[in-house]
């Protein structure tokens, strides 16, 4: 049952890739990719590292159908099913699996030397969660096992208050002091009066985002009877947890859904899917974002005619796009995500069965 509740992600989609034969290893000094027919790959799709649960899987696919070539699961990295060539950082030899327990090693390799950096991060990546969620766990464990501490008062049992500073008069407890003159007394608002609270001075720090309103420049020119202003004052802020920036606030979700299911959940708390329009917000929200995640924003192509449409109803801008080099690349493929790949952020197509994590954005709440 909770292998079935466990979703799958995406940690690293690669548009090109060469697949090779490879002839039986001869000893136990690894493998060469030299000794491979490089100029004549037996297959090129595209690669993308999935994972489930503790296991990875590197699945072998169409670039244009999506329809899987092959897959092999990892269960562990270094290990058995994915090792490296001892002749080039570009090429590897993983281990592919069918369904009924079968298993070939196949070669294969990358153009782009940043790719095969990107393949190998996102694996080791994987494993050192994993790791962490083992020690997590066994933590966790430990603690349970562990004789409880009793803090509750045993019968007869006391304690002793010591507060200093307090000073009394002789017959009876102090008495609060009353401002004379030149002292700061509180008055009581007039009735049916509304008491205005000024905004807080700049030593005080606004929490959960609020950003106070400009301070209205006095007029003190002319005579004392001059003309009277009253002004209005705004305040901006964001809900807890989520991030402040210009006009918007921002959240981060930790939760894995499709990309209907992650919208639902923004439009739940008034907001929508990830609407990004200038290359500014781009950077900002990105520096938010751990790498290993994908995640979905609300860009998608309903009918797959490659007619995107930014959730909100904002005109799609093709000059303000944050694509990866190559996408999109599959009409099938009619939602977007915002992942790290090749070392730098960007945009690619994806199904929007998958579940990802994802952003939401809303206009910052006015008071």
């Amino acid at each position: 049952m909770a292998a079935e509740l466990e979703y799958e992600s995406v940690l690293c989609v690669k548009p090109d890739v060469s697949v090779y034969r490879i002839p039986p290893r001869a000893s136990n000094r690894g493998y060469r990719a030299s000794d491979w027919k490089l100029d004549q790959p037996d297959w090129t799709g595209r690669l993308r590292i999935t994972s489930k649960g503790k296991i990875a899987y590197i699945k072998l696919e169409d670039k244009v159908s999506g329809e899987l070539f092959a897959q092999a699961p990892v269960e562990q990295y270094p290990g058995i099913a994915v090792e490296t060539v001892t002749d080039s950082s570009r090429y590897f030899v993983i281990r592919i699996q069918d369904g009924t327990g079968r298993s070939a090693f196949i070669g294969i390799g990358f153009t782009d030397r940043g790719d095969a950096f990107d393949f190998n991060v996102s694996l080791q990546d994987h494993f050192k969660w994993v790791k962490q969620e083992s020690e997590i766990s066994k933590e966790c464990q430990e603690m349970d096992t562990r004789p409880k501490l009793d803090l509750g008062f045993k019968e007869g049992q006391t304690i002793t208050l010591s507060i200093g500073n307090i000073t009394t008069k002789k017959g009876g407890a102090s008495k609060p002091k009353t401002a004379g003159a030149g002292g700061l007394s509180l008055l009581p608002p007039p009735p049916g009066g509304k008491v205005t609270i000024p905004p807080p001075s700049s030593s005080v720090a606004i929490s959960n985002h609020v950003t106070p309103p400009p301070i209205p420049k006095s007029n003190h020119g002319g005579s004392d009877a001059g003309p009277s202003f009253k002004t209005e004052q705004v305040w901006s802020c964001c809900p807890k947890s989520w991030i402040s920036f210009r006009s918007h606030c921002y959240f981060v979700s930790a939760n894995n859904r499709n990309w209907s299911e992650s919208e639902k959940r923004c439009s739940e708390m008034n907001a929508h899917l990830l609407v990004i329009t200038t290359k500014e917000e781009e950077d900002f929200i990105t520096q938010k974002l751990p790498v290993k995640n994908v995640y979905y924003i609300g860009l998608s192509d309903p009918k797959g005619k490659r007619q995107w449409q930014w959730v909100d109803q904002a005109p799609y801008n093709k000059s303000i796009t944050f694509w990866h080099p190559g996408e999109p690349s599959n009409p099938s493929e009619r939602c977007v995500i915002l992942n790290y790949a090749s070392k730098q952020w960007g945009w690619n197509d994806v199904y929007c069965h998958g579940a990802q994590t994802s952003v939401c954005k809303m206009t910052k709440i006015y008071i």
